[in-house]
């Protein structure tokens, strides 16, 4: 409806005429209402390409009515899933997106007064997060959601996805929980290794030299000290113990880096 109503001048303006609650805005438009048909088509062109999706059926099935209302998570165990086929491509971004930041006004509606009286925590699990980082400003809702008791689990095949370092480490630095699974991709493996810092390590140096007076050269070994990561990218993109051994590391727990293995209960 609201896609018919944008495009047809008359019964918008009608709809401003009635509805004394919209009168005021009314004003706004003044130039929108004193178009001829042609210029009104132009000037409201964009708008009705961004309000085309709601005229798909199924999109249309799920948005005509409600069969809960957002606040109820706040106060009872729920399990919400919003789907986003790749399939539909742009499509499915833009309504994930839509629904995604209706949850993210909600919790940022938790600072209110009011917002006391949503107190269960919300856990979201986003997969294949980078696809929405046109859509979404991560880095603003990942460093409020802690504070309002919101944990946040972004899945992605590659930390590049989400654009080049500096938008990369913007956007991670606010997790504080990190895992790598075997197979990861080499700049994974780098960001996760120079997030660990360096380690002083020993190693033994085998020369061979031969004096001016001997005969056959002779074999020494020495121990250097040096700097190496905690841990380096093969060792992170390959763990040991199995197909399903990841790296992890809680920063509020430890600093330290470990492994765990998904196949055990």
């Amino acid at each position: 409806m609201l896609y018919q109503l944008v495009g047809d001048q008359k019964a918008l303006r009608d709809v401003f005429r009635s509805y004394p609650k919209v009168h005021s805005r009314a004003v706004e438009l003044a130039d929108l209402f004193q178009f001829s048909v042609d210029e009104h088509s132009r000037a409201v062109s964009g708008l009705l390409n961004t309000l085309h999706l709601f005229n798909d059926p199924s999109v249309a099935k799920v948005s005509e009515r409600s069969d809960f209302r957002l606040p109820a998570i706040g106060r009872s165990p729920t399990l919400l899933v919003i789907g986003a086929s790749l399939a539909d491509a742009r499509a499915a971004e833009v309504w994930s997106s839509i629904m995604l930041n209706l949850l993210f006004n909600f919790i940022y509606r938790r600072f209110s007064p009011g917002g006391s009286q949503t107190p269960l925590p919300l856990y979201l699990m986003l997969d294949e997060a980078p696809r929405l980082r046109e859509r979404i400003n991560f880095e603003e809702v990942l460093s409020v959601a802690r504070a309002a008791k919101v944990g946040i689990c972004l899945a992605m095949q590659d930390v590049t996805q989400f654009g080049d370092e500096r938008q990369i480490s913007a956007i991670l630095s606010n997790c504080l929980t990190i895992v790598i699974l075997r197979g990861s991709s080499i700049a994974t493996a780098k960001y996760f290794s120079e997030g660990l810092g360096q380690r002083v390590d020993q190693v033994i140096v085998h020369s061979r030299y031969r004096g001016p007076f001997d005969l056959f050269s002779q074999q020494g070994s020495s121990v250097q000290t040096v700097t190496v990561p905690v841990l380096r990218e093969r060792e992170i993109m390959y763990p040991p113990f199995g197909q399903y051994c990841a790296v992890c590391q809680i920063s509020p727990v430890t600093e330290k880096p470990f492994l765990i293995d998904s196949t055990r209960q």
